[in-house]
Formats: structure tokens, sequence, C-alpha cells
């Protein structure tokens, strides 16, 4: 993805969905800077309906 000029690549390392609960686990890179992203949460593929929060695992930021 480029963003501004600013590369970012983004790995979905793994995604459980279990009774409508979403797990998810995302490798985030970008200036050289590594960060996992942690995604939880809704999720109703089938109706198409989700309620997720997106945290930041990791103390590092990416500018």
């Amino acid at each position: 993805m480029n963003y501004m000029g600013k590369k970012v690549s983004m790995n979905l390392q793994e995604m459980r969905l279990v009774d409508k609960k979403l797990e998810s686990s995302i490798n985030v890179l970008a200036n050289n800077i590594e960060q996992t992203w942690k995604v939880k949460g809704f999720a109703d593929p089938r109706n198409k309906q989700a309620d997720l929060k997106f945290f930041n695992a990791d103390t590092s930021r990416i500018a």
C-alpha cells in the first residue's frame, strides 16, 4: 500500500472466526518499523455485520 509517498506492508498472519467471534493478527511494516496489530470483535459475514476493535499490540509507533 502506498499512502502519500509512504509504503506500508500488511501481512494477515492469522484469522479465527468461531461462533461469530473474530480474532486476527496483522503484521504491519513501514519505514523499517514493524508492529503487530490485533483485531477482535463480532463478525457475521452472512448478514454483512461486524463490530470490530483494532489495536496495536506493540509499543512502537509508525510515523
